[in-house]
């Protein structure tokens, strides 16, 4: 039997996208709708923004310290905008 793959909120997953991309922490953002999203990306030291529509885990994220929320999905591109590494 094969190893186990690793899911979130391990970073594992996070740090193989970075690693494909061949990209950085600190030059990519994350969006999620569940604690797990935002522990895996915190844990990869990815900035992450909580996606709050459709979702019913706003409390649970509060409580764990998530600070970026949004609640429409026009919102990302409006952020992807704002981030001069996007253009």
């Amino acid at each position: 039997m094969g190893a186990k793959k690793k899911k979130k909120p391990n970073p594992f997953p996070m740090n193989e996208a970075l690693r494909f991309m061949d990209e950085s922490a600190n030059n990519v953002i994350s969006f999620g709708d569940s604690l797990k999203d935002y522990q895996a990306a915190t844990t990869a030291n990815i900035e992450h923004f909580a996606c709050s529509w459709e979702t019913q885990e706003d409390i649970v994220l509060r409580e764990n310290e998530c600070e970026n929320f949004i609640n429409h999905p026009q919102q990302v591109v409006e952020i992807q905008k704002k981030l001069s590494y996007f253009g």
